[in-house]
């Protein structure tokens, strides 16, 4: 797989805890990205509580976003990136009593046999738990990796409860300009927002710069089935793929994958499993148990 980072012990983060925190953006650069949220009207709170523009915007504006946050984004990720480029940027309000994001991964989007797909979260205030800080499951990349993951379904592990999954998490206590820069399949969740500030964030999308042309997505059939796509990055950053299949993707085929949910029993095992002395034997064993 190719090298992301300039930096050896960034790489080294990316492979082992699925994410790296970095001092992303200059004093100026995060002027100028705090000063563009007004100017596109997103600082006003609002009857979603939890918004992101992926889902609640016209396609003008979410072309406007990418236009306008594009050149600093794409300037800094230049400082600390081996050739990758923004897909998609993305602004997600959590206003005061905004609610929880439930545990995921992200939808697969290229070959993760020879890529690395990433997304990047910038928070534009300081991040606490009580703000509804972004939490991560540390190096679970690593060990959830046999399901494929189609647009149209998050849910695989909403049904860990909260004890658990606190117990394998870590709270990403991050500055305004610090950025995490994570594997997509590396499970996340937050909080609500328990206090009266906006936790405003810039989410963006970052791709190997030789994927020049199509995307690979899935979505969901039925209980028992995926199809996958092709999609072209105009297409990718229009769309809401959570909510809506766009009707212009290329059909390449089908391919059998059950609906799945982990319980707390399953996910703890998988856990002990990725830290125990024999963890590859025994990361397979339970995922062909569990299967």
């Amino acid at each position: 797989m190719r090298a992301i980072f300039t930096e050896k012990q960034q790489e080294g983060l990316i492979a082992h805890d699925g994410y790296v925190v970095i001092d992303f953006l200059s004093s100026n650069e995060l002027e100028t990205v705090k000063k563009t949220i007004p100017e596109l009207g997103y600082a006003e709170n609002n009857d979603a509580k939890l918004w992101f523009s992926t889902t609640q915007e016209t396609v003008d504006r979410k072309n406007e976003i990418y236009e306008k946050f594009y050149p600093v984004l794409q300037r800094a990720t230049d400082r600390f990136l081996q050739d990758h480029k923004l897909i998609r940027i993305v602004v997600i309000n959590k206003f005061p009593g905004g609610e929880a994001v439930k545990p995921h991964q992200h939808p697969n989007r290229v070959d993760e046999s020879k890529y690395r797909s990433l997304t990047a979260w910038l928070p534009l205030t300081d991040t606490t738990v009580e703000i509804g800080t972004l939490h991560v499951v540390k190096s679970s990349h690593t060990i959830f990796v046999q399901h494929l993951r189609p647009y149209n379904d998050f849910t695989m592990f909403h049904n860990i409860t909260p004890r658990v999954l606190g117990k394998y998490s870590i709270p990403l206590l991050l500055k305004a300009g610090q950025i995490v820069i994570f594997d997509d399949r590396l499970i996340h969740w937050s909080p609500p927002n328990k206090t009266s500030r906006n936790r405003t964030v810039i989410q963006f999308d970052l791709l190997p710069r030789e994927i020049e042309t199509d995307l690979t997505i899935y979505y969901r059939d039925n209980k028992d089935e995926l199809s996958e796509y092709k999609i072209n990055p105009k297409t990718y950053r229009e769309s809401a793929l959570s909510h809506e299949k766009p009707d212009d993707l290329l059909l390449l085929g089908r391919k059998k994958q059950p609906k799945y949910k982990y319980n707390n029993r399953q996910f703890i095992a998988m856990m002990k499993a990725a830290h125990s002395e024999n963890t590859k034997k025994n990361i397979n064993f339970f995922q062909r148990l569990f299967q």
